[in-house]
């Protein structure tokens, strides 16, 4: 009878960096590898716009049929955290669900504060090549607790129209229907009206 090699490497184990290692070891290593690679945490702000005695105004509150609009345009075939319920229940019980959220969301927008348990996320790497053998071979994809993408999308909308008299008209990153190409057309649009205007 045979001897099974120690040395063999399983299905089960992973070659990360020349070194075998389990699932287990995987995971620790690989979530240290993405805490190194996000660096040191920001000092605390000190700018005047972020201390306690800025005024600050809170946002308007969500109807019943404004919760309801949202929860309909849930995406049911997206991954959430393992931590979080299916997205499918929030989308077909929206009857049940849509007053005590309406009263969570209402009550984020009054305070100014988002809740700390939709803040977290679970991150899942995902490979970048058939057989990776470096962690950075790996993709990091966050999954995050749906509800709480549901609240940032009802923030960002609130807070479109204000922003829209603050944010700098030459700035096409983050910005609602504009991107790339429209930041491309303007920087045209300025070589070939100063090339237009008569040399002195």
């Amino acid at each position: 009878m045979t001897q099974p090699n120690k040395n063999k490497v399983t299905n089960s184990t992973l070659i990360i960096d020349g070194t075998a290692m389990n699932p287990s070891a995987f995971c620790n290593n690989i979530n240290k590898y993405y805490t190194d690679v996000g660096g040191d945490l920001l000092e605390d702000c000190n700018n005047d716009a972020c201390t306690n005695e800025t005024p600050v105004t809170p946002l308007d509150h969500l109807s019943i049929s404004e919760i309801k609009h949202h929860l309909k345009r849930l995406n049911t075939t997206k991954a959430t955290s393992t931590e979080d319920f299916p997205t499918w229940v929030s989308y077909e019980r929206l009857e049940d669900i849509c007053i005590p959220l309406q009263s969570i969301i209402n009550s984020m927008l009054r305070s100014l504060e988002f809740p700390d348990k939709w803040k977290r996320s679970q991150i899942k790497p995902s490979q970048k090549i058939s057989m990776p053998s470096q962690y950075k071979n790996f993709r990091p994809i966050s999954l995050l607790f749906h509800l709480g993408k549901l609240a940032e999308d009802i923030v960002i909308n609130k807070m479109r129209n204000t922003l829209s008299n603050i944010i700098d008209p030459s700035q096409f990153a983050y910005q609602n229907k504009i991107g790339t190409v429209d930041a491309l057309i303007q920087l045209l649009d300025d070589y070939t009206s100063e090339l237009d205007k008569p040399s002195v």
